[in-house]
């Protein structure tokens, strides 16, 4: 193969991967912009790892 695909075949492997990449992503980008919000509310700032760490609840 010479690294190209159809677009048929690449339409299909998209209507795939799109769902399982977007339940994925979407827990992390929460875990990432949930302290975000919880730090505003509070009136500070967790920027830093371990600020974030220390708002976020286990990971299922």
């Amino acid at each position: 193969m010479d690294g190209h695909i159809a677009v048929d075949d690449a339409a299909t492997m998209v209507e795939h991967a799109l769902p399982l990449m977007l339940d994925f992503f979407g827990p992390l980008r929460q875990r990432a912009f949930i302290p975000h919000v919880h730090s505003i509310r509070a009136g500070t700032q967790a920027d830093r790892p371990d600020d974030m760490a220390m708002a976020l609840p286990p990971f299922p």
